[in-house]
């Protein structure tokens, strides 16, 4: 005969078993069911980011693109891509998928979240250099419209993230990059008779190329000219405004040349090197 009190354990602990799987809101299958959502709406998010980054290039984007920039099967990106347009984000042809205007305004918006949230990193957290990207990757999705509002006042509305590159406003707008600005202008008032202005006078950008063996500068920026997988390779390497940067060794060919950054040796291309803008009062020796 079984004993009653152990039949009365045993149905406890199946019964506390089965809440905390089907339990409303705090339960195992309500946390996956979350995490799904999640996962989804993210990979539709990063889709719809694709889109607006390479919007800049006037042409469509093709479904292989996308599969290949998201890592995942063409038909996963199919699905995606439906969905975009399915809500009125982004509308297909037969070159490819472009977004509409609502479109582009959601895509600026999770920018505007993961550029914040970079920002929010870099100046409030002991984060590595190289882990804000992938830590902004993570949390942009989670973001309300409101918690980005008030995530960007508590920053103090910061309009570049720390790469240089500028963040939306709340309205969709983006501020000219810091590497193109315009020039001066001058003005001609009534009755007043024009002068012609002088010419600005031009300063040459200094670059890691120029740093002799031994010497150290701090790095200003990434130049305009260096984008896409190699931009973010620098990145990703911790070659952001104020990392130092020391040269060590030339080979025996001149290129390239071994330069120490944040503790690692890593050898750099003399093209690579002058995408590299450092401050102008570089030392031997300090950093």
């Amino acid at each position: 005969m079984t004993d009653p009190r152990l039949a009365l354990a045993w149905f406890a602990v199946g019964a506390a078993a089965t809440l905390a799987v089907v339990w409303p809101r705090t339960g195992l299958a309500a946390r996956l069911r979350r995490r799904l959502r999640l996962s989804e709406r993210a990979r539709t998010e990063d889709a719809l980011k694709y889109l607006v980054h390479r919007s800049s290039e006037a042409r469509p984007v093709h479904l292989d693109a996308v599969a290949g920039a998201l890592a995942i099967p063409r038909p996963v990106a199919l699905r995606l891509l439906d969905r975009l347009v399915s809500t009125g984000l982004a509308h297909p042809s037969d070159h490819g998928y472009r977004l509409t205007d609502d479109g582009r305004t959601a895509a600026l918006q999770l920018v505007r979240s993961h550029r914040l949230l970079e920002r929010f990193l870099a100046d409030r957290t002991g984060l590595a250099p190289d882990e804000w990207h992938e830590v902004a990757e993570e949390e942009e999705h989670r973001l309300s419209a409101a918690e980005i509002d008030a995530l960007a006042a508590r920053l103090g509305q910061p309009r570049f993230d720390p790469h240089g590159e500028p963040i939306p406003t709340a309205a969709g707008e983006l501020p000219l990059p810091l590497d193109a600005l315009p020039e001066p202008v001058s003005l001609a008032l009534p009755g007043a008779r024009a002068a012609t202005p002088a010419a600005p006078p031009v300063v040459p950008v200094r670059t890691v190329a120029d740093l002799p063996v031994g010497a150290t500068a701090r790095v200003v920026r990434l130049t305009p000219d260096c984008r896409g997988p190699q931009r973010r390779r620098l990145l990703d390497l911790g070659v952001v405004p104020g990392t130092a940067i020391t040269a060590e060794m030339r080979s025996a060919a001149g290129d390239p040349i071994a330069y120490r950054i944040r503790g690692a040796l890593i050898a750099l291309r003399r093209q690579q090197a002058r995408w590299i803008a450092i401050e102008s009062d570089d030392r031997p020796g300090t950093p």
